[in-house]
């Protein structure tokens, strides 16, 4: 086999190796796409889950759903404590931050309380 012939070969072998490497990176970004997918489905079936407790509705998770609305009540203690720390508060009728001494909603025009 001549010099030109075996880098003919070389060459040819080296570009289906890169066109294999190629098509292994879409394979697991398609695979990563898959199981963020899957992901975004657990988190919607929790999120039901989670909504039925509220209801009353028991679906066999009231452990977990017990300590969800515990770990909610600290985050709304500390959002809490940082709108008293920034002189502001929540909006009744959108929920968004407002100034403490806010007559009214910039976003939402809802009286505020």
């Amino acid at each position: 086999m001549s010099f030109i012939d075996n880098l003919k070969s070389t060459m040819k072998n080296f570009a289906q190796k890169t066109s294999d490497v190629v098509e292994v990176q879409k394979l697991n970004l398609a695979i990563l796409q898959e199981k963020d997918q899957v992901k975004k489905l657990y988190t919607k079936i929790g999120e039901e889950v989670y909504r039925q407790f509220l209801l009353g509705n028991d679906l066999g998770f009231n452990d977990k759903c017990n300590e969800i609305a515990l770990l909610e009540a600290k985050i709304e203690e500390f959002e809490n404590k940082i709108m008293k720390l920034k002189n502001t508060k929540k909006c009744d009728g959108c929920g968004s931050e407002i100034s403490a001494d806010a007559a009214f909603c910039p976003k939402c025009g809802t009286k505020a309380s």
